[in-house]
């Protein structure tokens, strides 16, 4: 695993599946909408934009597959994504794991994955933390590796038909940054780097408000609450129209728990240039 620090892009997404990779059952209920993507792409962007590093990611999940076909999913994916990543100094990956298909499966898929493959860490979707869902035992694994993990929502419905806007993804990646806080998460495994997609939502903007209300629960929970949260890390991959949203975030927390987000290629190459002559955005390329 290789160390992600500012100049490296954790929001980057890329598809590396192939219609031959899986089974015609399975085809049939996943869509294929992106197996367009070219390497070539995600190396061009990179090069244009002066960015040294990303690591890649595929946010799909597909929770209405069966525990089987989850895993096998997943096992294709991480084995595709690492194959093209190590072809490749400038990219990484993140891995996707059979959640919800079994405690075992998740944890054999993990230690495949970073152990094995030696994939940057893993994605964790934000449903799974909304839904409370127990991840002990994953926890204590990536703890002993200091994994790192990327805390982004599932996108697999936008590939059935579904839409989500900004502000929805916003509002679940808040949820599980507070899921991640309220629960000490990040205290009880303090060498896990949880990366929150978005800029970490609405977290940075409405803290301060938050605070006060807070303070009904007494100082210490205040405190405890406000040292959980800023323990984690944000990315930049806020759109255009949302980007002063990134003055919050450099308020609320150092410069080092703040990496570089581009959302590529939902964000078009063409709006990533215009990203960059933003005065907050511009913070970010200093000295590259």
């Amino acid at each position: 695993m290789n160390e992600i620090d500012l100049f490296t892009d954790v929001h980057h997404h890329f598809n590396p599946l192939k219609e031959h990779d899986i089974s015609w059952s399975l085809r049939c209920k996943i869509s294929f909408s992106h197996t367009d993507w070219e390497i070539s792409k995600t190396l061009d962007m990179l090069n244009e934009n002066n960015i040294q590093r990303c690591v890649l990611s595929y946010p799909m999940h597909y929770f209405m597959l069966n525990s089987a076909e989850r895993v096998s999913l997943c096992e294709i994916t991480n084995k595709r994504m690492a194959e093209i990543t190590s072809k490749y100094e400038q990219l990484g990956s993140f891995a996707v794991l059979p959640f919800l298909a079994g405690k075992e499966e998740e944890i054999q898929a993990l230690e495949h994955a970073l152990d094995v493959l030696e994939m940057d860490g893993i994605i964790l979707p934000t449903e799974i933390l909304n839904k409370e869902y127990e991840h002990g035992e994953l926890y204590e694994e990536l703890e002993r590796r200091k994994a790192t993990v990327f805390v982004h929502p599932d996108i697999s419905t936008l590939e059935t038909g579904g839409r989500v806007s900004f502000t929805g993804y916003a509002t679940k990646v808040t949820h599980a940054a507070f899921h991640l806080a309220f629960n000490e998460i990040a205290f009880k495994y303090p060498h896990v780097k949880f990366i929150m997609s978005y800029g970490g939502g609405k977290i940075p903007f409405y803290f301060n408000f938050l605070k006060y209300k807070m303070l009904e629960n007494g100082a210490v929970f205040q405190y405890r609450i406000d040292r959980m949260l800023r323990r984690l890390y944000f990315d930049t991959a806020y759109p255009a129209k949302e980007l002063d949203m990134l003055s919050y975030l450099i308020d609320f927390v150092d410069m080092s728990q703040i990496t570089l987000g581009s959302n590529y290629p939902y964000f078009p190459h063409e709006q990533i240039k215009k990203l960059r002559k933003n005065k907050y955005w511009q913070i970010f390329f200093n000295g590259v």
